[in-house]
Protein backbone atom coordinates (compact mmCIF):
# COMPACT_ATOMS: atom_id res chain seq x y z
CA UNK A 1 0.00 0.00 0.00
CA UNK A 2 1.30 3.40 -1.21
CA UNK A 3 0.11 5.60 1.64
CA UNK A 4 1.48 3.21 4.00
CA UNK A 5 4.89 3.77 2.37
CA UNK A 6 4.86 7.10 2.83
CA UNK A 7 3.97 6.97 6.79
CA UNK A 8 6.84 4.78 6.81
CA UNK A 9 9.47 6.53 5.17
CA UNK A 10 8.39 9.75 7.70
CA UNK A 11 8.81 7.51 10.78
CA UNK A 12 5.61 7.05 11.46
CA UNK A 13 3.39 3.91 12.09
CA UNK A 14 0.55 3.07 10.18
CA UNK A 15 -2.16 1.75 12.64
CA UNK A 16 -5.00 -0.57 11.63
CA UNK A 17 -7.54 2.12 13.06
CA UNK A 18 -5.90 4.70 10.71
CA UNK A 19 -6.45 1.75 7.42
CA UNK A 20 -10.15 1.71 9.00
CA UNK A 21 -10.18 5.48 8.99
CA UNK A 22 -9.50 5.60 5.36
CA UNK A 23 -11.30 2.41 3.96
CA UNK A 24 -14.23 4.35 5.24
CA UNK A 25 -13.26 7.37 4.18
CA UNK A 26 -13.05 5.80 0.50
CA UNK A 27 -16.43 3.59 0.66
CA UNK A 28 -17.94 6.91 1.97
CA UNK A 29 -16.66 9.20 -1.41
CA UNK A 30 -18.06 6.71 -3.35
CA UNK A 31 -21.33 6.20 -2.12
CA UNK A 32 -21.81 9.94 -1.66
CA UNK A 33 -19.88 11.97 -4.21
CA UNK A 34 -19.72 15.73 -3.24
CA UNK A 35 -21.88 15.58 -0.49
CA UNK A 36 -20.76 16.91 2.73
CA UNK A 37 -22.45 16.30 5.98
CA UNK A 38 -23.37 13.48 7.93
CA UNK A 39 -24.43 10.19 6.08
CA UNK A 40 -24.84 6.82 7.26
CA UNK A 41 -24.49 3.06 5.66
CA UNK A 42 -25.78 0.16 6.79
CA UNK A 43 -24.00 -3.14 6.08
CA UNK A 44 -27.36 -5.49 5.38
CA UNK A 45 -25.68 -8.41 6.35
CA UNK A 46 -23.90 -7.82 10.05
CA UNK A 47 -26.26 -4.83 10.52
CA UNK A 48 -23.24 -2.52 11.39
CA UNK A 49 -23.81 0.53 10.67
CA UNK A 50 -21.26 3.73 9.72
CA UNK A 51 -22.40 7.54 10.32
CA UNK A 52 -19.67 9.88 8.87
CA UNK A 53 -19.29 12.91 11.61
CA UNK A 54 -17.58 15.76 11.45
CA UNK A 55 -16.42 18.00 14.44
CA UNK A 56 -14.73 21.34 14.89
CA UNK A 57 -11.32 21.54 16.61
CA UNK A 58 -10.08 24.75 17.80
CA UNK A 59 -6.26 25.59 17.67
CA UNK A 60 -4.53 26.33 20.44
CA UNK A 61 -4.35 30.53 20.08
CA UNK A 62 -8.46 29.89 19.01
CA UNK A 63 -7.76 31.88 16.45
CA UNK A 64 -8.53 29.45 13.85
CA UNK A 65 -10.00 25.74 13.41
CA UNK A 66 -10.01 23.10 10.97
CA UNK A 67 -13.17 20.62 10.56
CA UNK A 68 -12.12 16.70 11.90
CA UNK A 69 -13.87 13.81 9.61
CA UNK A 70 -14.50 10.96 11.92
CA UNK A 71 -16.91 7.79 11.70
CA UNK A 72 -18.95 6.38 14.44
CA UNK A 73 -19.63 2.32 14.08
CA UNK A 74 -22.75 1.04 15.93
CA UNK A 75 -22.61 -2.81 15.98
CA UNK A 76 -26.46 -4.61 16.26
CA UNK A 77 -25.75 -4.91 19.93
CA UNK A 78 -25.68 -1.21 20.81
CA UNK A 79 -21.57 -1.11 21.21
CA UNK A 80 -20.85 2.43 19.82
CA UNK A 81 -16.99 2.70 18.62
CA UNK A 82 -15.80 6.19 17.05
CA UNK A 83 -12.40 6.08 14.78
CA UNK A 84 -11.21 9.39 14.82
CA UNK A 85 -9.44 11.56 12.17
CA UNK A 86 -6.20 10.82 11.68
CA UNK A 87 -4.74 14.25 11.38
CA UNK A 88 -4.87 13.56 15.79
CA UNK A 89 -5.44 15.96 18.17
CA UNK A 90 -4.49 19.44 18.47
CA UNK A 91 -1.25 19.49 20.82
CA UNK A 92 -2.93 21.89 22.89
CA UNK A 93 -0.80 19.71 26.21
CA UNK A 94 2.11 19.90 24.34
CA UNK A 95 4.94 21.41 26.19
CA UNK A 96 6.92 22.29 23.56
CA UNK A 97 4.45 24.72 22.05
CA UNK A 98 3.28 26.06 25.21
CA UNK A 99 3.57 29.35 23.80
CA UNK A 100 3.04 32.44 26.45
CA UNK A 101 2.08 30.20 28.94
CA UNK A 102 5.85 29.94 30.27
CA UNK A 103 7.79 27.21 29.73
CA UNK A 104 9.00 24.24 31.75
Amino acid sequence: MAADDAYEEAGLEVTDEMRLWAGLKLKFDREFPNQPGGKTLVDETTGISYRRAFRKQQSNSRKSSRWMLDFIITKPDGTVTTVEDPAGPNRRSDPARNWGLGRE
